[in-house]
Parts: C-alpha cells; sequence; structure tokens
C-alpha cells in the first residue's frame, strides 16, 4: 500500500498539469473562433476613400521610417490660393443697372459709392466685366466705370483683364483710364507687367500708354528695351516719344529733331509732353531751340507755355543758377523784340516767370514802343504777373501808367474782346482807382461788359 500510495502521489501532480494545459488550449481555441465569425448582415462595415486610405498607407510609412529620413529635403510648394467664386449674377447684374442708372443722372458720388459694392464682389466678378467690356452695345461711360472697377478689384487677375483690354480697345480714354487702374492695382510698381507688354510684338499703343503712367524708371532690361524702342521705326511715334522721357540727353535729341519734322506734326503734343516732363534745364535749352522750329502757331505758344511753367518750377527747384536764367531771359528778349502778332503774347507769358530787373524793363520797354492794343494788353498783363509772382510792388509810376492805359481799352470805342481783356487787366491790377473805375461799367450799354464788371467787383 505505502508502495502505491508514493506512485498516486508522484503521478497526481502530472495529471493536475496536464489537465490545466488542455483547459488553456480550449480557451484559446474558442476566442480564435469567435474573432473570425462572420458579422450580422444588418451591420456595415465602413470602407475608407482611396484617398483616406493612401493618406493613411503614407503616415504609417512615414512612421516606419528612421527620424533623419523624415526629415525634408526641400521645402514643399506653397498650397495654390482657391480659385475665386463666382460673383453672384444676380447680385452683379443688380448693382450694374442701378450703376447705369445712375450713369445717366451723373451724380459722381453715387456712382463711386456703387462702383465700391462692386469692387467688393471680389475677383470673382472679373468674368463678368470681361464680358460687358466685349459688348458692343456697353457705353464708354459704363466701360471706363468698369476699368475704374476692376482697378479697385487689384491683383494680377485684374491686370491682366485690364492689359487684354487695353490690347482689344485702342480707344485713348480707355487707354489712359486702364493705364491708371493697373498702376493702382500694382501698387505703383507696374515693372513686371511693362517687361511682359515690352515682348509682344506690335504692343506699342499698350506700352505707350503705360509709360505715361511711369514716373522713373530704374530698371536696366526696360531701359535697354526703351532704348530699343525709340530707335524702332516701325514703332508708333507715340511709342517712340513716350520711351524717348526716360533716355536723358538721347531722348532729348531724338524728340528735337522729330518735332522739326513736319510729318510728324500729330504727334507734336506728345513729343512735348515728353519733353516737359523731365524738367532738367537740357529740357529747358530743348524747348528755347524748338521755339525756331518750323511749327505752327498753336504748337509755338505751347512751346513757350511749357518754357514759363519749367523756369518756374526750376526756380523753385534751385536747378537753374544765375547765370543760366538770366541766358535764359536774354533768349527770350531777343525773340520778343523781333517778334509779332500772336507770339508776342507767348514770349510774353514766358518772360512772366523770370524774377529779374532785365525782363520787367523789356516788358515795359515793348508796351511803349508797341501800337497793337491786343499786343500791348498781353504785355502789360505779362509784366504786372511778373511782379506778382516775384513778390514785388510796382512803383506808383507803372501802377497809374498800366491802370490809365487798360481804362483807355476798356472804353466802347474797342471791340468787345480788346475791352474784356482790359477790364481783366483793371481787375489784376487793383486798387480803390480800379475798383471804382469797374463800377462806372455796371452801367455799360454791352451787357457782356456791365456783367463781368459786376462779378470783378463782387469776387
Amino acid at each position: 500500500m505505502d508502495f502505491i500510495s508514493k506512485k498516486i502521489s508522484l503521478i497526481l501532480p502530472l495529471i493536475v498539469v496536464v489537465v490545466a494545459i488542455g483547459l488553456f488550449a480550449l480557451n484559446m481555441v474558442r476566442n480564435t473562433t469567435d474573432n473570425t465569425a462572420v458579422k450580422p448582415a444588418n451591420k456595415t462595415e465602413t470602407i475608407k476613400p482611396a484617398e483616406e486610405q493612401s493618406r493613411t498607407q503614407e503616415a504609417a510609412d512615414a512612421d516606419s521610417q528612421p527620424a533623419q529620413q523624415q526629415t525634408a529635403v526641400v521645402s514643399p510648394a506653397a498650397p495654390k490660393a482657391p480659385a475665386a467664386s463666382a460673383a453672384k449674377p444676380d447680385e452683379f447684374n443688380s448693382l450694374i443697372e442701378e450703376l447705369k442708372s445712375q450713369l445717366e443722372g451723373k451724380n459722381p458720388k453715387i456712382i463711386r459709392e456703387i462702383a465700391k459694392q462692386i469692387a467688393k464682389l471680389g475677383e470673382g466678378a472679373i468674368p463678368q466685366i470681361q464680358k460687358m467690356l466685349s459688348d458692343k452695345e456697353v457705353g464708354l461711360k459704363m466701360k471706363l466705370e468698369l476699368v475704374k472697377i476692376l482697378g479697385e478689384i487689384g491683383g494680377e487677375k485684374a491686370i491682366y483683364a485690364l492689359l487684354e483690354e487695353m490690347a482689344k480697345n485702342p480707344h485713348p480714354t480707355i487707354q489712359f483710364m486702364a493705364s491708371k487702374s493697373i498702376y493702382h492695382a500694382a501698387g505703383g510698381d507696374i515693372d513686371p507687367f511693362l517687361k511682359k507688354e515690352m515682348l509682344k510684338k506690335d504692343n506699342y499703343t499698350v506700352i505707350a500708354s503705360l509709360l505715361k503712367t511711369v514716373q522713373e524708371v530704374k530698371d536696366p532690361e526696360i531701359l535697354t528695351n526703351l532704348n530699343l524702342l525709340m530707335a524702332n521705326e516701325s514703332a508708333s511715334m507715340e511709342a517712340r516719344a513716350s520711351a524717348a522721357r526716360f533716355l536723358g540727353q538721347d531722348g532729348l535729341r531724338f524728340l528735337e529733331e522729330k518735332m522739326g519734322e513736319s510729318s510728324q506734326e500729330e504727334y507734336y503734343d506728345d513729343m512735348l509732353k515728353s519733353i516737359t516732363s523731365m524738367e532738367t534745364p537740357e529740357a529747358l535749352d530743348t524747348l528755347l531751340r524748338l521755339t525756331t522750329a518750323n511749327v505752327s502757331e498753336d504748337t509755338r505758344r505751347e512751346i513757350y507755355s511749357a518754357i514759363s511753367e519749367m523756369i518756374t518750377n526750376l526756380t523753385d527747384d534751385e536747378k537753374l543758377n544765375s547765370e543760366s536764367l538770366a541766358r535764359i531771359e536774354g533768349e527770350l528778349s531777343q525773340n520778343l523784340i523781333n517778334a509779332d502778332g500772336a507770339g508776342v503774347e507767348h514770349i510774353s507769358d514766358a518772360l512772366s516767370s523770370i524774377n529779374l530787373d532785365s525782363a520787367r524793363s523789356v516788358l515795359r520797354e515793348e508796351i511803349d514802343r508797341r501800337t497793337d492794343a491786343s499786343q500791348r494788353l498781353a504785355l502789360a498783363s505779362a509784366l504786372v504777373e511778373n511782379y506778382s509772382s516775384s513778390d514785388m510792388e510796382m512803383s506808383p509810376e507803372n501802377n497809374d501808367y498800366l491802370l490809365d492805359m487798360a481804362k483807355e481799352y476798356s472804353s466802347i470805342r474797342y471791340e468787345e474782346e480788346i475791352r474784356i481783356r482790359a477790364i481783366n487787366l483793371i481787375r489784376t491790377i487793383g486798387g480803390d482807382q480800379g475798383t471804382e473805375f469797374l463800377q462806372t461799367l455796371t452801367n455799360d450799354s454791352n451787357l457782356r461788359i456791365r456783367s463781368l464788371a459786376d462779378k470783378l467787383i463782387k469776387n
């Protein structure tokens, strides 16, 4: 018995271990069966979209890589801005109809307010604006407002829409307003757009218009292209003249040469504007030489007017020394002595801006020397203006002399236009004597004279 008991005591622990292992194995089999069981049909498994699965897989792949490999070597490109959503047609059309009605009423304040509301629609309104600009039934006034609105919207899309309109529509007013709008939309920096436009073939109208908004060019690439444009005989003279204003002495020589050619007369205005915009002593000398060019009287008058303005500006900016001013005064005085007809008025206008005793002396001497009423009144007006702009008072002798002359020419013995000029001179001279004399003219038989005298007294 002892032997059997010993055997049982040895075997029993083994049996317990075997049973325990069997129970554990059975439990594992049951768990596996439960996890692989088919799910009920009324429960649908969610399937991830392919894009999301891809992103998930990419994230997993990235997580499995070493940290050193996850560092980007090249920064990824910035995400593109979402495309502007189109403006609601109803809202756009409603504002456009309101704008149309106000254009007929010509109320600038209301027109600008409506235009601002359209501009607030943003880039989404650009396609609708372009469609209207292409419509031949849309009038010039509306198109000008639409061009302004594009400038208010701003951004590259608006700028390219404006450039597209300029390329299609050569109307001078459209060109002018579109150029201003581009300058506004670009914040004053149109160089990138100007460069692109200068690369386009026969794009002279657009280039000339854009250049008129530019004050200064420093970019070497643009300056090179401007030189090429000025030398290009197949380009329009408007574009060549616009290019010349940025090219210093070379530009001035070109403009002076072309203004001497009668075949270019229709472009004289563009050339003259290019010269006057430079505002340098060299540009002033060019204008002085052009006073003897073979140009019309109207152009000559514009030249002398430009000389007068430039003398004032250069003197104010201290760019004209006393020696140069004396030389210029001498040239103008000689021109005045030799002048006749309308030239007297043009030259005396230029002399009115020179603060030198010699300029005032020649004006006074020419008044005495001449007999033509119109010329004498022009000279007298220039003399009075010279004293005024120089902050100097005329001597009592000059004052009385000019006032008596003006009274004479304001009498009924002279034609109406001479009388009107004389009355304006009396008002310019001023003083109690002048006012008293104007009072007598309020009873004149001529209605225009009475009205003018009354107006000048009240003002």
